[in-house]
C-alpha cells in the first residue's frame, strides 16, 4: 500500500515466505496483547518523570498514528518526541530530511555521550 506518490512496498513483500513469516509474527504480537495486559503507558508515564527519553514517530504511521506518542509524551515531562513528517511505521525518510533510523542512532549517541 503507497503512502505517498511514488511509494512502493519493500521487495520482500513479493515473497510469499517472507508474507507469512510476517503475518505469523503480527498475529503472534496482537494475539498476546503486545505484552502489555493491564499496562497503560500513557496513565503511569508520570512516573518516568525523572527518566530521560527520545520518542521518534512517523508521521506517517497508519498502524500506530502519532496521537498516542503525542499524549505519552505530554504525560512523561523527561521526554522528547521527534514527529518525522515524512515516515511511516518504517524507517524511511523523506528527500533531504533524516528518517527514523537516522534520529535513533543520533539519540543513542547522545545517551551514550
Amino acid at each position: 500500500m503507497a503512502i505517498r506518490p511514488g511509494q512502493r512496498p519493500s521487495a520482500r513483500y513479493e515473497d510469499p515466505r517472507f508474507r507469512l513469516a510476517f503475518a505469523r509474527i503480527v498475529t503472534h504480537y496482537w494475539r498476546h496483547n503486545c505484552w502489555l495486559d493491564g499496562v497503560d503507558l500513557v496513565g503511569g508515564a508520570s512516573a518516568l518523570t525523572d527518566m530521560p527519553a527520545i520518542l521518534v514517530h512517523g508521521r506517517l504511521d497508519i498502524s500506530g498514528p502519532p496521537d498516542v506518542a503525542w499524549r505519552l509524551n505530554q504525560m512523561w515531562h523527561g521526554s522528547k518526541l521527534t514527529l518525522v513528517d515524512d515516515a511511516g511505521h518504517g524507517a524511511g525518510h523523506g528527500a533531504g530530511e533524516p528518517g527514523v533510523t537516522e534520529i535513533l542512532v543520533r539519540a543513542t549517541d547522545a545517551f551514550a555521550a
